[in-house]
């Protein structure tokens, strides 16, 4: 019985240990400023009702999102900077859930693409999505898993998002945006490369 207490005290602290790790290594300051670079998605939908997703501005004008976040839409505009912008057109990415938007009047910051050819199991990740379609969230997290992907991965996350934060960011350490969150398949990321 000793052994066994000493053996689940010594995980409880290996799991302390990895919790602090995790913490010292993300810092909130860091994903702030990225923050107005991920925008909420708004939807008119076909058969009526509004569908609500998020984007991030990866280049002037122009917003990554989920294509299933814009799938049967009559218009669709960002929420950023304390107003709306009209999406003009919007591009799909071969077979990946992945929709470039073009929103010619969004002066929006774009973010760093990452430049690593992979990530790592283990590695800390943020999360940054409009959570319950309502406010940004922050949520940190680690790569659970890498999925297989046509030629890449579909990154498997802890940090927690919900389907509104669908087209949200997932930013590595640094603050380079390394996939996009997609709700549909709870907690997987599609990678944006």
């Amino acid at each position: 019985r000793r052994r066994t207490g000493a053996a689940v005290l010594a995980a409880v602290a290996l799991c302390l240990l990895s919790a602090a790790g995790l913490a010292d290594s993300l810092q909130p300051a860091t994903f702030l400023p990225l923050s107005a670079s991920v925008v909420r998605v708004e939807v008119a939908r076909v058969q009526g009702g509004l569908g609500i997703g998020s984007g991030v501005t990866v280049a002037p004008g122009v917003v990554v999102t989920n294509c299933h976040v814009t799938r049967d839409a009559t218009a669709i505009r960002i929420s950023g900077a304390g107003r709306t912008w009209e999406v003009t057109g919007e591009y799909a990415q071969g077979t990946r859930d992945i929709c470039f938007l073009h929103v010619p009047d969004w002066n929006g910051h774009a973010v760093a693409l990452s430049e690593r050819e992979a990530l790592q199991i283990g590695e800390p990740v943020a999360a940054i999505g409009f959570t319950g379609g309502t406010g940004r969230s922050l949520q940190f997290g680690q790569v659970r898993a890498l999925h297989p992907l046509d030629g890449g991965a579909i990154i498997e996350t802890s940090a927690a998002f919900t389907s509104g934060a669908s087209g949200g960011g997932l930013f590595n350490a640094q603050g380079a945006l390394v996939g996009l969150l997609t709700w549909v398949f709870a907690r997987l990321v599609m990678p944006v490369s």
